[in-house]
């Protein structure tokens, strides 16, 4: 499963929101939603998940002010949830469902769960130890930041410089 995926369906539909007006873009949103919900009926994979996902994310997001949604917020996380279940060593997955969950829910201990998990399954990625930094307080990011710029990420070497008193040993 790429990001890819994700990013594309989400760059796509922002495009739609632009060239229609709210209403269209809701309706193109909602009819995404339906068409990957037959999909998925039919041949479930990780892929239609995550853009089920990110639809409804989006379809909640353009319509923050409404009352009515025809799909709730947390059937984003249940879609990555059933994508981990068909694929659980995907750290990728886990990073989604992260930022679902401090998006979402502001269940920022979730987030840093799922984080751990990422890095379990992949620990050589720096990505995932940024990742886990930005939903920890200061205090506790500090050694993922260290972590993260040890292995070579330059924006992390510069939080480390400006926030958590320079390079200091893990």
């Amino acid at each position: 499963m790429k990001v890819s995926i994700f990013i594309l369906l989400a760059c796509g539909l922002l495009a739609c929101g632009s060239v229609f007006g709210q209403n269209e873009y809701q309706q193109q949103l909602i009819s995404e939603i339906n068409t990957l919900a037959a999909r998925i009926e039919s041949h479930p994979s990780v892929e239609l998940y995550v853009q089920r996902s990110g639809a409804i994310f989006l379809l909640n997001s353009v319509s923050e002010h409404q009352t009515w949604v025809p799909f709730a917020i947390g059937d984003a996380i249940n879609d990555i949830n059933s994508a981990i279940a068909l694929s659980p060593r995907d750290p990728l997955l886990y990073s989604l469902r992260a930022e679902y969950k401090r998006d979402i829910n502001r269940d920022y201990a979730g987030a840093v769960s799922d984080m751990d998990k990422a890095i379990e399954l992949d620990p050589d990625n720096p990505e995932w130890y940024l990742q886990r930094a930005n939903y920890r307080n200061l205090s506790f990011g500090c050694m993922d930041y260290r972590q993260c710029a040890i292995m070579g990420d330059k924006r992390c070497r510069e939080i480390v410089q400006e926030a958590c008193g320079g390079m200091a040993p893990l």
